[in-house]
């Protein structure tokens, strides 16, 4: 005999299934701020010591309103006795943008007291056009196209592919075969205006002003592969010397130029050393996730700091592209995706304590930070040489390449060495050498009064250069004339006192000389 059910069996799956949902008002979360002792040569001359680090973080302990979160600063005698700082550091901290304001008001500008900003990785491949709105229809008709992409008659796997109309663009990765359906809402096949292809690997990118995109027909883009261009030819088989290796003269340098005894860090996405051509890379430090994994700046899931890392110091092995610096020893600091201004600053306190002679920067943030400059400063005294990307955006320099204590590298480009389908057309711009070099239309502007000059001649103290290809992995291809005028010139002011003590002769020139040839 089936018992019966108790009597209000079923209630508590009645009322669960009743209840409201737990509620919240919104409000504005704390933010994240930068809070460190100023210290400007002003003060001093005013009589005003910087207040100590420790003082300071006591003081905010003591706040029940500010919730310190990490402390940034040295942690060897190299990093506050080299730099000159003893009492150096940061302090990073959570609290309401009011609680900040009354902070930097209470320490009467002896106090250090900014957001922590976020920072931008400069990709030189593609900017998005300035033409696209962000508002979303409420309704009507989207447009469904599908694409395939063949190179060398193969389905190409892994590639992106943006389709831009008149509002939101849409975005897909192309599957194993190739293949990749994406929707534009609100548009019609009339209104798509642009189609670019950023494939992964081993193929030309693909740009179309107003593409013929149909809706009821797979859409066929083919795409070149690299080693048919005839300046990579059977590439990557074969090691090739790029025209941004002969515009720097890399073909002129005796063998004996390879970057030997240099420590060069890249700060950038990490560095994946399971490539045949980064295999020599050893020394790096996760900075994002330095609490849970920092060992795994090995892995880049962006490959923007893998590719830098390669332009850099690639092994000189039969295939592919020999780095600027092969025997240069690389420290990879991944600060991406998810870098922050404080991680930068931390990024370069193990700069200076692992004693790096070169550290690449391609990245930039929306405003310049003083917390940040405090640090670049240290950076520098300690011999450590920011070499920064002025940025992306064809308007001003971004900060930190617009900061008077970093070299800042601009883009170029060269005409007849890329497809007239690729989006390298797009970064064409009337400025043309006899030569052949043009001035990228997404670099920075540098003018020409700032241009490959030292500091103390140029108005606003801009250390500058220029750099083939793209202002991401820029510094290591330099116009070779502009650079040997500049080597002599930049390397002296970025080298500690205990880094130019009493070298001989040889080892001076040949530090010197590898030096040049590495950054």
């Amino acid at each position: 005999m089936a018992n019966k059910p108790e009597p209000g069996a079923g209630a508590p799956a009645a009322a669960a299934a009743d209840a409201k949902p737990r509620t919240q008002d919104l409000k504005q979360r704390k933010g994240q701020f930068l809070v460190a002792p100023r210290r400007h040569p002003g003060m001093q001359m005013m009589g005003l010591a910087p207040l100590s680090m420790s003082t300071v973080e006591q003081a905010l302990k003591d706040s029940p309103d500010i919730e310190i979160i990490d402390r940034i600063g040295p942690k060897q005698v190299v990093g506050a006795l080299g730099a000159g700082m003893q009492d150096g550091g940061v302090l990073v901290t959570r609290m309401h943008e009011d609680k900040a304001q009354a902070l930097a008001l209470q320490a009467q500008g002896q106090l250090i007291v900014e957001r922590d900003q976020p920072l931008q990785l400069f990709d030189a491949d593609f900017a998005q056009p300035a033409m696209v709105s962000y508002n979303l229809p409420l309704g009507g008709a989207a447009f469904t196209a599908e694409f395939q992409l063949l190179g060398k008659g193969e389905p190409v796997e892994g590639a992106e592919v943006y389709l831009f109309g008149s509002l939101l663009p849409a975005r897909g990765v192309s599957d194993a075969a190739g293949r990749v359906r994406l929707t534009l809402y609100g548009d019609s096949a009339a209104s798509v205006r642009r189609l670019y292809v950023k494939p992964r690997v081993d193929y030309w990118s693909f740009y179309q002003e107003r593409p013929d995109v149909s809706d009821s027909e797979v859409n066929v883009v083919g795409l070149r592969a690299l080693s048919d261009w005839p300046g990579l030819k059977n590439f990557p088989q074969q090691q090739q010397l790029t025209w941004g290796q002969r515009a720097m003269r890399l073909d002129q340098l005796p063998n004996t130029y390879r970057g030997q005894g240099i420590k060069i860090a890249v700060v950038d996405s990490g560095c994946a050393n399971s490539h045949q051509d980064l295999t020599q890379v050893s020394h790096g430090q996760d900075i994002v996730n330095k609490a849970t994994a920092a060992t795994s700046w090995n892995i880049d899931t962006i490959a923007h700091g893998s590719h830098c890392t390669g332009v850099i110091a690639g092994l000189d092995s039969a295939t592919g592209i020999r780095g600027f610096a092969p025997d240069a020893e690389i420290h990879a600091c991944k600060l991406f995706p998810g870098g922050q201004i404080s991680q930068l600053i931390e990024a370069l306190e193990y700069c200076i304590e692992h004693q790096i002679d070169v550290v690449n920067l391609s990245l930039g943030g929306a405003e310049p930070s003083e917390a940040l400059e405090q640090q670049i400063v240290r950076a520098r005294r300690a011999g450590v040489a920011c070499i920064v990307a002025a940025g992306n955006s064809g308007g001003p320099v971004q900060y930190p390449g617009s900061s008077p204590n970093v070299l800042t590298v601009a883009a170029i480009g060269r005409i007849n060495e890329f497809p007239a389908d690729s989006y390298h057309t797009q970064t064409l711009t009337p400025q043309v050498d006899a030569n052949g070099f043009f001035r990228r239309a997404s670099a920075a502007s540098v003018p020409r009064s700032r241009s490959a000059r030292p500091a103390s001649r140029s108005p606003r103290r801009y250390r500058t250069t220029i750099s083939p290809r793209g202002t991401a992995p820029r510094w290591p291809h330099r116009m070779s004339p502009v650079w040997r005028r500049w080597c002599w010139r930049i390397i002296p002011t970025f080298a500690a006192p205990a880094r130019r003590a009493a070298p001989s002769v040889s080892s001076t020139c040949s530090r010197s000389s590898s030096a040049a040839a590495s950054r």
